[in-house]
């Protein structure tokens, strides 16, 4: 305030303060008005970048800003303070404690071992959190550009490590959730998987299948059922986020370094309104999300006549319905063993697994937590766009030995067997 000479901390944009927690009122007003909202009836609460209330004494600068490359530490300087998770225990005991409702935390710079802290069966605090670790697999930390905008394509062997060090982690400690999408993220079609006409589809339904058969909570962004893909708009004028606008801005108009063309690249793979552009929800104008005659707040992906809700209705072969299918089996027969099985990865005879650039496999064997002791789940798919050549000892054990191997989930209509056509994925359930 120019009058008054005051400021007030802003960690993202100035219209988010942030709230001074030392402050006990502040506090209580904060418990208050979250009981307002849970006598209302809400289910539950996702807390946003709630790891980051509890600042360092003082507030020291990072000395690690780079402003010109648009990167910063900061989210690791003020991530999980000394406070964070006695506040997080009071609020808990003072709110959502009395309510039967769900609570999620997103919080950046979050290693497993402190997710047992945050999600932790017994802590008293949340009963799940977002981590951003597989998020960061497509960042170039030698890259010129800095932080996200620093685009290298993603190593598989990579994102396996991190996702399976989180399943295995938090088995028996605490619950995780997982997501491939979010308002913050790119469509993970485009991003980890293949957009192309001819590929779009089944990889789609391979992500989804790597995903949905992991323990922890699934979380379905909107479009992601339908196959949405990130957007490629000709101007800035057309884009929203803040984010991405400052980008540009700074690297373009102000700074040059970058030519309109390498800006908007950069944008392309890592903006956040990749996922922010409307439901594409019919063939009619605007993608039958606003009538016509009518401009959106933003634009629909100009490719909503081939990709919307109404389409993947009529198809029985479509992405909605796949996803459908693994909700049904999460939700039906093979609740305990997607649910409560213990997670590992597994190798192939072809390639361990943790130098396998090409395909993930992993296990879920019952056992834990009343899931069925004589059975499992081998989980076989490809990220690539080539046939893989893959066998799988435990698979050819299991028929050796008489035991009932089912083939449950797949994205073709049949089974090649140990030939992986391009992005298969599928899913045997074996019963011994």
């Amino acid at each position: 305030d120019e009058a008054t000479g005051q400021f007030y901390l802003h960690i993202f944009f100035k219209e988010q303060p942030d709230l001074n927690w030392e402050n006990e009122k502040v506090r209580e007003d904060l418990y208050s008005m979250v009981r307002w909202w849970l006598d209302k009836g809400v289910d539950g609460f996702r807390l946003d970048a709630i790891n980051i209330i509890s600042k360092p004494e003082g507030f020291p600068d990072d000395p690690s800003t780079d402003f010109e490359k648009h990167t910063s530490s900061i989210p690791f300087v003020i991530s999980n303070g000394t406070m964070v998770h006695p506040w997080m225990k009071e609020l808990t005991r003072e709110t959502f404690s009395r309510y039967d409702v769900m609570t999620v935390g997103e919080t950046s710079a979050t290693s497993p071992e402190d997710a047992k802290l945050w999600a932790g069966y017994h802590t008293g605090e949340l009963n799940m959190i977002f981590h951003f670790d597989h998020m960061g697999v497509d960042n170039d930390p030698n890259g010129s550009l800095g932080g996200k905008w620093s685009y290298a394509p993603y190593k598989l062997t990579e994102l396996k490590r991190i996702l399976n060090d989180w399943q295995t982690t938090l088995e028996g400690n605490a619950w995780g959730s997982l997501y491939w999408n979010n308002h913050d993220q790119p469509r993970v079609v485009s991003r980890f998987g293949n957009d192309s006409d001819e590929f779009r589809t089944l990889s789609a339904k391979q992500l989804a299948t790597t995903l949905h058969f992991m323990q922890g909570t699934p979380y379905i962004y909107q479009g992601e059922e339908i196959g949405m893909t990130n957007v490629k708009f000709d101007s800035i004028e057309d884009y929203r986020d803040g984010d991405s606008i400052r980008f540009y801005e700074d690297m373009h108009v102000d700074h040059k370094r970058l030519s309109h063309e390498e800006a908007m690249q950069a944008i392309y793979i890592k903006g956040r309104d990749n996922a922010r552009t409307p439901v594409q929800w019919d063939a009619s104008a605007n993608g039958g999300f606003s009538p016509e005659g009518v401009t959106p707040w933003i634009a629909v992906n100009p490719n909503y006549p081939a990709i919307n809700a109404e389409a993947v209705l009529a198809d029985e072969d479509s992405i909605f319905y796949h996803y459908q299918h693994l909700v049904n089996l999460r939700r039906g027969e093979l609740k305990d063993l997607m649910v409560y099985a213990s997670f590992a990865p597994v190798d192939s005879v072809q390639v361990p697994h943790n130098e396998d650039e090409a395909v993930y496999a992993y296990t879920r064997t019952g056992g834990a937590d009343g899931s069925p002791a004589n059975e499992s789940l081998l989980v076989i798919s490809n990220f690539t766009a080539e046939e893989q050549e893959r066998d799988f000892a435990l698979l050819n054990e299991a028929r050796e030995a008489g035991a009932r191997v089912e083939l449950v989930s797949s994205n073709y209509k049949d089974d090649a067997g140990s030939t992986l056509r391009p992005y298969e994925a599928k899913v045997y359930h074996i019963v011994r």
